[in-house]
């Protein structure tokens, strides 16, 4: 059904009985298609009915031969017309068939007519020779099969190879561009050629890479190439892969001292061996059975250090009243994660010692005064 809607507005009147009415159009009104003829009241623009008028009808198909290159946006276009009346035929349904003439692949579409009775396509098929059939695929619509014949070109691809650098330990990854005319090409393969080993990667996106295996600490040279399908072979490129030493790392951080019940922050260096600042990556902290991370930002990170509970501290009752230790020491594993291959992680444990306060903010053996049942009582508060 090609859409178009043609209402007739002659009903106007009162009546409110059933009438019998039957529209006529005059000859070649319609080009053929299938139309939706609407009835609507005079008064009130209401559709009263509907019904659907099938015209048939010879078409003439026009098109021209293609020949263009490969992915160029150039359109191929058809255009349909009523014989009888020289009218573009509007919103009905074109066949094309493709069919290479070397190969014997067959490719079939149906494009939807436009206004103008036209139907404009880019090409479905890759490169080589086609020969191309058009034939009306509407049932009401008769055509003789028009065949033309698309001559679609490879076109010529730019290829553009990276400089890229890794860290010994890790592979490293090659990469080159596919372009054609401005566009990024997304088929095909480019063959990379290293360390005199060959690998391939499919092009996506115009972006080819592959990730490889280098055991030495050097600049190394490779090359890159396209081949495709639909396009040229390029010509060889070249590019450097450089592998480099990875950097040492060191973490820098005295053992520290915290009352009970407190914690304070401490910045933490992260350096190079040769005491350069890291510049970014994590600090990973467990202390007391607990795991906290931090950034590492122009080579610090600040860490929360903390004393024990006050209980922690406590040994017992004993004849001297009520016992601490004064300090308590314990290891705070810090580690350094890099966010780049560039630097190693590095480690690092720290002594940080709990000494012993009081709720009254005393630190060392001292009386306090409560108050029982019936009495008031003085005990000993002893640390050792």
């Amino acid at each position: 059904m090609n859409g178009n809607i043609v209402f007739n507005k002659e009903l106007k009147g009162t009546e409110r009985t059933a009438r019998d009415y039957r529209p006529s159009f005059e000859k070649n009104t319609f080009a053929p298609g299938t139309y939706v003829l609407g009835a609507v009241n005079y008064d009130d623009n209401v559709v009263m009915d509907t019904a659907v008028l099938r015209v048939s009808g010879t078409a003439v198909i026009n098109a021209n031969d293609y020949n263009s290159y490969y992915n160029s946006g150039a359109k191929m276009t058809v255009k349909m017309t009523d014989q009888a009346t020289g009218k573009p035929i509007t919103s009905s349904y074109i066949t094309v068939k493709f069919t290479n003439k070397k190969t014997k692949k067959t490719v079939t579409k149906t494009y939807l007519m436009n206004s103008n009775g036209q139907a404009s396509f880019t090409p479905p098929v890759g490169a080589g020779t086609w020969t191309v059939e058009y034939s009306s695929a509407d049932a009401d619509i008769n055509a003789n099969v028009v065949q033309k014949t698309a001559t679609i070109t490879k076109p010529a691809v730019k290829i553009k190879a990276f400089k890229v650098t890794e860290y010994k330990g890790f592979k490293i990854k090659l990469k080159a561009k596919v372009t054609s005319g401005g566009k990024k090409v997304n088929e095909g393969k480019v063959t990379f050629k290293i360390n005199g080993k060959t690998y391939t990667a499919a092009v996506k996106n115009g972006i080819a890479t592959k990730k490889v295996k280098l055991s030495k600490v050097k600049t190394y040279k490779y090359t890159s190439k396209f081949k495709g399908s639909n396009y040229k072979d390029s010509k060889k490129v070249k590019a450097k892969a450089v592998m480099k030493k990875r950097v040492k790392t060191k973490i820098v951080i005295k053992d520290q001292s915290v009352y009970t019940g407190s914690s304070k922050k401490v910045t933490i260096k992260v350096l190079t061996k040769s005491g350069k600042k890291v510049k970014n990556g994590k600090i990973k902290i467990t202390s007391h059975g607990e795991t906290t991370y931090g950034p590492v930002k122009n080579g610090k990170a600040i860490a929360i250090v903390s004393g024990f509970n006050i209980m922690k501290h406590f040994k017992g009752f004993t004849k001297n009243g009520e016992t601490y230790k004064k300090s308590k020491t314990a290891k705070v594993k810090i580690k350094y994660i890099p966010k780049s291959h560039k630097y190693k992680a590095s480690k690092k444990t720290v002594k940080v010692t709990s000494k012993f306060k009081c709720l009254c903010g005393k630190t060392s053996t001292h009386y306090h005064y409560t108050q029982g049942y019936y009495y008031v009582y003085k005990y000993k508060i002893a640390v050792v």
